[in-house]
Order: C-alpha cells, then sequence, then structure tokens
C-alpha cells in the first residue's frame, strides 16, 4: 500500500474506551484506508486520507460510538417499559 497522505489527531482520555469500536465501523465503511491507534492518537493512511471530509468523518464516527454507549442503557430502559419485559428481574 503506498502512503500518498496522512492525517492524525491526539484524542482525549473520554474517548479512548470507542476507539476500537470506531476504527472497526471506519475501516468497514472505507476499506481503502487503513486507521491506526497508537495509544492516544488516530491516524489514516492510504490514498484518501488527506481528505479532510474523511477525517471530519472519522471524528464523527468516533463521536457515534460514544453516544451509542453511552445511551445503551436507557434505549434498554425505554424498549423494556414498551414491550413490558423487565430483564432485570429475571
Amino acid at each position: 500500500m503506498s502512503i500518498l497522505y496522512q492525517s492524525s489527531t491526539a484524542l482525549h482520555s473520554r474517548l479512548l474506551p470507542y476507539v476500537a469500536d470506531t476504527i472497526t465501523r471506519f475501516s468497514y465503511l472505507h476499506p481503502t484506508v487503513e486507521v491506526l491507534f497508537d495509544g492516544e492518537s488516530l491516524r489514516i493512511l492510504g490514498p484518501d486520507s488527506g481528505d479532510t471530509d474523511l477525517f471530519r468523518e472519522l471524528m464523527f464516527c468516533l463521536y457515534r460510538e460514544k453516544v451509542l454507549a453511552q445511551t445503551l442503557p436507557l434505549r434498554r430502559m425505554l424498549i423494556e417499559g414498551v414491550t413490558g419485559r423487565d430483564r432485570r428481574s429475571v
């Protein structure tokens, strides 16, 4: 793979738990680029990695993973309330 561009950014520690799922989802959506994580920053490598829209999409994907994880308990409670199923009592 020839690397034509490289973009990277340091991440806030609050976002670190969501990096693995973000990389998985983003890699599926953009198979021509490679996303690397060195423990504190994300890096996009590949022919399209210099595209600022692509990097913005990676950051948005990371934010969405964070929101998804944080709202999962609430969504579960709402579904249990609507369906009448309470998994906590099982």
